[in-house]
């Protein structure tokens, strides 16, 4: 079991799109679709169905979907340490923007697009992708940055470590890319003449 921190419902037409995606059929009678995404100590976002024919509770069906890791390594082998990094502490829903946001306890905020989603959601379903790239990571804070270097040719112009076992590739507009896979914190960084 895992420990849960947020959930929250999306709107009605994303929830049909992710419903279908998935390959779904809904009955006429269906009244009330809706996805939630939950996240929590494991570092995933867990998208799960609700559905109800017209207004019958005895109808209530929860269904769970699929699962898009924060992180490649959340799948993987992690030391604790890093896997309460890792866990997430808060989900918001953008409408308008139909994006979901996850901050996680490492500080990141990664934003996720919800159409990008439901088009990869019969991959998600049967297994065949692991890991969704979030849209934008904004980056956060392990507190002493130990060393930086410009990256030329990059659309991120800076590469930066912290007191984290994570490599950030950081743009003028605070967006990040994360490099994974370090088990200890990087000390320092170069970037060689080729690129």
């Amino acid at each position: 079991m895992e420990e849960l921190e947020s959930v929250v419902a999306l709107n009605p037409d994303i929830s049909r799109a992710i419903v279908l995606g998935c390959g779904i059929s809904l009955k006429k009678q269906t009244s009330l679709v809706s996805v939630l995404v939950s996240g929590g100590e494991k570092g995933v976002l867990q998208f799960s169905v609700i559905t109800m024919a017209g207004h019958d509770l005895a109808s209530f069906n929860f269904t769970y979907l699929f699962q898009v890791p924060l992180s490649p390594l959340v799948s993987g082998q992690m030391t604790e340490d890093i896997a309460k990094l890792k866990s997430i502490s808060r989900i918001l829903y953008l409408p308008k923007s139909k994006e979901v946001v996850a901050f996680t306890n490492d500080f990141n905020i990664c934003v996720y697009d919800l159409q990008t989603i439901t088009s990869q959601a019969s991959a998600l379903v049967d297994g065949n992708r692991r890991f969704v790239s979030p849209d934008r990571v904004l980056i956060g804070s392990h507190g002493d940055i130990l060393d930086m270097m410009r990256v030329s040719n990059c659309p991120y112009d800076v590469a930066l470590v912290t007191n984290s076992p994570q490599l950030r590739f950081m743009n003028r507009q605070f967006e990040c890319q994360v490099l994974e896979g370090h088990q200890d914190i990087i000390l320092t960084i170069d970037v060689s003449d080729d690129g």
